[in-house]
């Protein structure tokens, strides 16, 4: 298809949309961007394919000329049914200013528009060049759950492209359907016997309740005997493993084990040990703080200091 105009609220509504949609919404330089989909001259990345309602989504478009002479050309990207905020941030990330730049609705469908080289020369893309573009907006605090399907389609001087992949999925996270539950290790030293005694701890940030989990602490590998373990908790010898597992536990509660690890008196130097978030229903949104970790360190056979 040749470049489509769409019904637009305003001229800034629409330069604003275009850019974020075609372009690119724009997320930390330090984040690493996928790519979408992508044709023989465009490119659609975006910084995240998954966020919750309230979180910022970047669209960046890189637009690349290979011939001998400037050209226009056209991204847009159309849902059927609306996801993201009318507004956001469009960067020039390389090159020339896009014609128009933004990202609208209308009739309860999203639509993003970026336009290069058709209101005159002036923004045409040169010879043997590339422009880039990103926008940076959130998804709508009223965007229902769910899988959005994305189309892109766009023209090169006046010649349709063809996508690969021909659409893509958007996903909206249902808040309330996640729980982030966070892990922490501590570990103290028992007197002139050789053992540590380690606190586990499983705290779920919710929002909701963690209806299954599961926390493996990999033990120093000094680690001769393990004792003190509840009902929920077992000790693997051969890989110096404690899993725990637990059931049901309540947004802002934490579940906490403790038990003793017997270290090798002949052992020496630092005693590390880690605890993971291994499983999880429903799903945890922070990795971050799955893992923690806890050293103690051998002075002699019989004192270790944490």
């Amino acid at each position: 298809m040749t470049r489509q105009l769409f019904p637009r609220r305003s001229a800034l509504a629409t330069v604003l949309v275009a850019l974020v949609a075609t372009l690119g919404l724009v997320r930390p330089a330090a984040a690493v961007d996928s790519v979408a989909t992508s044709s023989p001259h465009h490119s659609v990345e975006l910084s995240t394919l998954a966020a919750r309602p309230g979180d910022a989504v970047t669209i960046t478009v890189t637009i690349s000329n290979p011939t001998n002479a400037p050209v226009n050309s056209s991204q847009n990207l159309y849902s059927s049914a609306g996801f993201l905020e009318d507004q956001g941030t469009c960067t020039t990330l390389q090159g020339g200013d896009p014609e128009a730049c933004d990202t609208y609705r209308d009739g309860g469908a999203q639509y993003y528009a970026l336009y290069y080289g058709y209101g005159g020369a002036s923004t045409e893309i040169p010879a043997h060049s590339s422009v880039k573009t990103s926008l940076t907006t959130t998804v709508s605090a009223d965007a229902a759950p769910g899988a959005y399907s994305v189309i892109p389609y766009g023209a090169f001087n006046g010649a349709d492209d063809t996508y690969t992949p021909g659409s893509f999925t958007f996903t909206v996270l249902d808040e309330a359907s996640e729980a982030d539950l966070a892990v922490g290790l501590g570990a103290r030293a028992t007197l002139l016997n050789s053992s540590i005694v380690y606190t586990q701890t499983a705290t779920n940030h919710g929002p909701a309740t963690v209806a299954s989990g599961t926390v493996t602490t990999k033990l120093p590998s000094q680690t001769f005997l393990v004792t003190g373990l509840p009902s929920n908790c077992s000790y693997q010898a051969g890989t110096k493993t404690v899993t725990c597992a637990y059931t049901n536990l309540a947004n802002a509660s934490t579940a906490t084990t403790t038990f003793t690890a017997r270290q090798n008196v002949l052992a020496l130097g630092p005693l590390p040990a880690t605890a993971t978030r291994t499983a999880s229903s429903p799903t945890d949104p922070v990795p971050a703080n799955n893992q923690a970790t806890a050293t103690c360190t051998v002075v002699t056979g019989l004192i270790i200091l944490c």
